[in-house]
């Protein structure tokens, strides 16, 4: 029996600019679902319109700059409560190649 693997991805964002929503678009179709902690001290309302074309994409902004080990934990925390087997930790800098993902799981 075949059970399919949930991988989820954390990006986290700060004060992200275009790129940034390229990186996510890069690997958001290889994962079950993306969680973007935003750690800009002012949240723009462009960027969670933005995020919201992303399909399956939870938005959690904080509304301060915690550090990228807090956020990422605040990530980590939201994909284990929703069941995920794998988590994918990236920055807003960090692009995927197209089978990134599938390699990481030949191991």
């Amino acid at each position: 029996m075949n059970v399919p693997i949930k991988i989820y991805a954390v990006v986290i964002l700060y004060n992200p600019d275009a790129d940034a929503f390229d990186n996510i678009a890069s690997y958001q179709d290889h994962v079950g679902a993306v969680i973007a902690v935003d750690n800009s001290d002012h949240p723009s309302k462009e960027t969670a319109a933005r995020l919201k074309s992303f399909p399956g994409l939870i938005y959690c902004p904080s509304h301060a700059n915690l550090g990228i080990a807090a956020a990422l934990n605040i990530g980590a925390r939201m994909a284990i409560e929703q069941g995920c087997d794998f988590l994918l930790t990236m920055d807003q800098d960090s692009k995927a190649s197209p089978d990134m993902i599938k390699q990481m799981l030949v191991c």
